[in-house]
């Protein structure tokens, strides 16, 4: 089982995606969800599939904290057959100093292919946003001046907002994940 992603869904929640192989027909999963990478895990959801892939949404609001989800496989004696890596959401938190923005987000922790890279996503601008994309390498705090992005005259063109785009490396399955923060303005 891989852990796909933990993403900012379209109710500000946390969507998860899970990839089987090799499922034995109508099985039972097990949703586990901890505020700590090691545990310990309550289950909070379960389901029976027989599909590959497994798209899971659950009702926590995605900025209450940064949460760790696996998927566990269960075999017909009610005991764990297998589990997932973890998917876990990213906040993204951020201040300014006169011009000058710092974001700062949590690690994406265990995705198969690790992080390739975080991409920064700014808008500039309140109606039609103007999107940059930044390239955050697989740092987890960013700094940007933003002196010449500021319009004193027009302050509804010099509204800045960030969120990250975490990607990941290539794994042994083929999947690259993407997790999508928070927005911080």
């Amino acid at each position: 089982i891989n852990a796909d992603y933990a993403t900012l869904g379209a109710n500000n929640t946390i969507d998860l995606s899970f990839t089987v192989q090799g499922g034995i027909g109508q099985d039972k999963y097990i949703l586990l969800r901890s505020n700590n990478p090691a545990g310990p895990f309550s289950a909070i959801d379960s389901t029976y599939t027989s599909d590959t892939i497994i798209h899971l949404n659950n009702d926590v609001p995605f900025t209450s904290g940064i949460f760790y989800y696996k998927l566990q496989m269960i075999n017909n004696c009610g005991t764990m057959f297998t589990e997932s890596n973890l998917a876990n959401n990213i906040i993204l938190s951020g201040s300014q100093s006169g011009s000058v923005v710092t974001i700062s987000w949590n690690e994406y922790t265990d995705w198969l292919g690790g992080v390739e890279r975080y991409r920064i996503v700014r808008m500039l601008g309140q109606d039609n946003p103007l999107v940059d994309t930044l390239d955050g390498s697989t740092s987890t705090t960013f700094t940007d001046d933003v002196s010449a992005l500021i319009d004193y005259s027009d302050p509804a063109s010099s509204r800045i907002c960030y969120h990250i785009d975490a990607l990941e490396g290539s794994n042994i399955y083929g999947i690259r994940g993407r997790s999508i923060s928070n927005k911080v303005c």
